[in-house]
């Protein structure tokens, strides 16, 4: 029951964002043009960008959590302390630095929620383009 609770949140926190995406978009472009050809093109374009938004930020929480930063973050921190120089000098390895990031791993969710809601904004979208094809 719990388990349903917090995937049924995380479904909910995404539509929430995909909505606020959609009419920011529809803000930032103009939604009632003169013609229903326009507004379809307008709809679409801020359903699919909000779409592919989502399931990108999917994929980027993706990859972050097998570890792909890392080495980013490493680079960072060296660089960071090399140049500061109140910063400590502690001199670890990339070995441990990737023993103590990943040692501490905590379950990632919502990645499946952002794609699916993410996937379902371009459904949408894809359909308006066919409304807009064919007006």
């Amino acid at each position: 029951s719990r388990d349903k609770k917090t995937i049924l949140l995380q479904f909910l926190v995404c539509f929430c964002v995909a909505v606020a995406l959609v009419f920011v978009t529809l803000l930032i472009q103009g939604f009632f043009k003169d013609t229903l050809k326009e507004n379809m093109h307008v709809l679409h374009n801020s359903f699919f960008a909000s779409g592919a938004l989502m399931m990108l930020f999917s994929g980027m929480l993706f990859v972050s959590d097998e570890g792909v930063f890392l080495g980013i973050g490493y680079a960072l921190g060296r660089a960071a302390k090399a140049l500061l120089p109140f910063l400590g000098k502690d001199h670890e390895t990339y070995a441990e630095y990737r023993e103590r990031k990943t040692g501490k791993k905590k379950k990632s969710t919502g990645k499946l929620a952002l794609l699916l809601t993410g996937a379902v904004l371009v459904v949408v979208s894809v359909i308006f383009l066919i409304i807009w094809f064919n007006a």
